[in-house]
């Protein structure tokens, strides 16, 4: 045991000698937990130099595109047109439907149409005789019937009357008598329209037969009854103003009048009938409500001329003597406000 004890200790010491005395520093530096191995190297530390260079890259410039000229306009060439001849082009109208078809709310495509009007009258009849001379205002009715045989003809009949109408019965008082101012009509008439739109205007004529009667109870002493009756020739327009509303026109002519003083309590002649005429004129307005309803109105103004010829059958009660050359203008205004169906 001695023998190698002393022999760890020479060589130990042996070993010692040989290192460099740097070296045996670094030995004796070492803690005792490093291994031989890691305690014979050192790491070299690197240059301040070689530690984490850093290059500034300065940004490459982007080159600005050189502006690319504008090219040059070549010159126009003078193009030299050819003559060329006009071509013929058929312009082909087409029509509207409305205006190729009747419209089915037009009142146009009705067999029968009735009118139902009540209105106001007011007659003044001015003459030198006073059998003649009178006037008379009251409320009226008409009542106007078509039936359309084809959309361009149609039969016509009329019938109108006063209602509570009266007249002056004698010359020396205030007294009135009850009085009738009734008038019947009858016709053929013709329609034409420009087209079958709804707002195409329509014509009328017609040709007819018109009877007006003043009727008094028979037991008047100073006054007489009157008829008058002729031939008739009506024109009538109607013009729409919009596919609900339409302007209404017409005239009637009466060439000759067939007139007679029919007697009461009292036998009465003016004197021979020498010419009798007469002529009505009327304005309105038709409001559409469908094809079988319509709203009107109408303003009538009809005059009537009569001359006789000869002397008076009876003194006049006013002068007291016999007449002669009488005459007699009747005025008749009329306005109703009435309502059509038509089916």
């Amino acid at each position: 045991m001695k023998y190698f004890s002393l022999f760890v200790f020479l060589f130990g010491s042996v070993a010692l000698a040989q290192l460099d005395p740097s070296a045996s520093r670094l030995l004796r530096q070492g803690s005792a937990d490093q291994s031989l191995e890691s305690s014979r190297y050192q790491v070299k530390p690197k240059p301040k130099s070689e530690r984490n260079p850093v290059q500034r890259v300065r940004p490459t410039p982007v080159p600005t595109p050189a502006p690319t000229p504008s090219p040059v306009p070549a010159p126009k060439k003078e193009v030299v047109q050819k003559k060329s001849e006009p071509i013929s082009v058929k312009v082909v109208e087409t029509e509207e439907a409305e205006e190729t078809r009747i419209h089915y709310s037009d009142p146009r495509l009705n067999l029968v149409e009735v009118s139902f009007a009540p209105g106001a009258m007011y007659i003044n009849s001015k003459s030198q005789s006073w059998y003649r001379d009178y006037f008379s205002f009251s409320p009226s009715i008409n009542i106007d019937t078509r039936v359309w045989i084809t959309p361009a003809a149609a039969i016509r009949a009329s019938y109108g009357t006063s209602l509570a109408a009266d007249i002056s019965s004698s010359p020396t008082n205030t007294e009135k008598t009850a009085t009738e101012h009734r008038s019947f009509g009858a016709g053929i008439e013709f329609r034409h329209y420009a087209s079958a739109s709804r707002k195409s205007p329509s014509y009328t004529a017609g040709i007819g037969y018109d009877d007006y009667q003043m009727i008094l109870p028979r037991t008047e002493t100073e006054r007489v009854r009157l008829s008058t009756k002729g031939l008739v020739l009506s024109l009538a327009a109607r013009l729409p103003t919009s596919v609900n509303t339409a302007r209404l026109f017409s005239i009637e002519l009466m060439p000759k009048l067939n007139t007679k003083e029919e007697s009461t309590q009292v036998t009465f002649k003016s004197g021979e009938l020498d010419s009798a005429h007469g002529v009505r004129i009327g304005i309105g307005s038709e409001y559409i409500i469908d094809r079988k309803q319509q709203f009107y109105w109408q303003l009538y103004h009809r005059v009537d001329k009569h001359i006789y010829e000869g002397a008076s059958s009876a003194n006049d009660p006013i002068t007291g003597s016999i007449l002669s050359g009488v005459s007699v203008t009747t005025g008749t205004t009329q306005f109703q406000f009435g309502f059509s169906w038509g089916d």
